[in-house]
């Protein structure tokens, strides 16, 4: 019997890094249960434009599973901010997102809502200290 399959998108909000990093540590240890070789990579999400993202999130070729890890979404711009919403409500099957939020948003306004009911095993928030 195999494990069960982690959630594709974690959401991880809060400012107190210990709890942080344990939210993304839970996460990590959740795909590498199902693949002990999952290749990881570590972005902040300022450095991320619409191409790089989509590039992060796309199936693998060779169906080789990824965690992709988004730092401080809370310096999206409102472009990447769109198409994480988009991505969450359909992610790609091996891949699984963990976005992390830490601070206020950007332009000062409301933060935006994880999708309600998000699809093929869906998105987990791992909301702390909000």
């Amino acid at each position: 019997m195999s494990p069960e399959s982690p959630a594709s998108v974690h959401l991880v909000v809060g400012d107190e890094g210990l709890l942080v990093e344990r939210a993304v540590t839970r996460a990590l240890a959740a795909a590498r249960e199902v693949e002990p070789a999952v290749e990881v990579a570590h972005l902040p999400v300022g450095e991320i434009t619409a191409g790089v993202l989509g590039e992060l999130v796309s199936p693998s070729l060779f169906a080789e599973s990824r965690v992709v890890v988004l730092e401080n979404a809370h310096d999206a711009s409102a472009e990447v901010t769109t198409l994480l919403l988009d991505y969450a409500k359909a992610p790609s099957d091996g891949v699984t997102l963990v976005v992390v939020h830490r601070g206020p948003p950007k332009s000062g306004g409301r933060r935006a809502k994880a999708p309600a009911k998000p699809a093929k095993g869906g998105a987990k928030g791992d909301a702390l200290l909000e």
